[in-house]
């Protein structure tokens, strides 16, 4: 005789027994074995039986929370597919118009004479995008990334680039600058623009250099406390040798200065307060 099956409200999977009165029913547990669900649990009493499984709302709301999950989840990554192919189609676009622009340059036959001269290199690096780090030359010497150097904090310029400009200071000597802003505007510092970040710490090494020795021939002598900030930030080589020595010889001297100074200072002060002390005993 086929026995009913039935649910209990906490999930149990029962076979009806029989009526116990009009709210209670005798039933009991199947188990599975072998793959067979066969009764043989305990019997037991149960007021609320059910046809199927009972859902409780948390259980459902947790079913549709993940429904709407994993929704989310395939459109997120469809949208980035699709953002990924955009990304893929610019660059390659991008890397096309760079050698055309590269070849059409080097093929011109007005800079045919010139084009591995600077600055035409420079410019060449520029547009075909082997310029990756730039060092900023002046008495705030930093090395930072292309996108870093060139990108504008502007709110009204968001996708905008700093305005760069080439200077020629001689006949043979040419200088790059960076606007702060994309039409020219603001402020305006020397850059260095380098095909890597080892290529700027050569830059900067180079630099250096040339300031010390400029110094050397200048009012002001060699080394000096800023060039040995940049060397600890960025492990350079230099200043070293003679050069150190020399500075650290001069902060030596200028701080036994200072103490000499101080010295003398105390010593005269000391004699003015004997001088009060014996004038003091004299009033009294």
């Amino acid at each position: 005789m086929n026995r009913k099956i039935k649910y209990t409200t906490d999930g149990q999977k029962v076979v009806v027994i029989g009526k116990l009165n009009s709210t209670e029913t005798i039933v009991q547990e199947i188990f599975v074995s072998d793959g067979a669900e066969i009764p043989s649990g305990e019997q037991f009493i149960t007021k609320s039986l059910h046809d199927a499984p009972v859902e409780s709302w948390k259980d459902k709301d947790d079913r549709k929370k993940e429904v709407r999950r994993k929704n989310t989840e395939r459109e997120h990554d469809r949208m980035l597919s699709l953002l990924n192919a955009d990304i893929e189609t610019a660059k390659k676009t991008l890397s096309v118009k760079r050698n055309l622009i590269s070849d059409a340059i080097k093929n011109a036959t007005a800079y045919e004479n010139h084009i591995d001269n600077e600055p035409f290199t420079t410019l060449l690096a520029f547009l075909s995008g082997e310029i990756t780090h730039v060092l900023f030359d002046d008495w705030r010497a930093k090395i930072v990334t292309f996108e870093d150097a060139f990108g504008t904090d502007d709110s009204c310029e968001r996708d905008a680039v700093k305005l760069l400009t080439l200077f020629g200071k001689s006949r043979d000597s040419f200088e790059w600058k960076i606007s702060q802003y994309s039409d020219g505007s603001g402020s305006s510092r020397k850059i260095v623009p380098c095909k890597s970040y080892e290529d700027a710490i050569a830059a900067l090494e180079k630099s250096i250099r040339e300031s010390i020795n400029r110094l050397w021939n200048g009012s002001r002598r060699g080394v000096q406390s800023d060039m040995l900030k940049l060397k600890e930030q960025y492990g350079l080589s230099v200043p070293a040798g003679d050069d150190l020595k020399e500075y650290y010889q001069k902060e030596i001297d200028a701080k036994i200065e200072l103490i000499d100074k101080s010295n003398k200072e105390t010593g005269d002060k000391q004699a003015e307060v004997s001088e009060l002390q014996k004038k003091l005993e004299e009033a009294g």
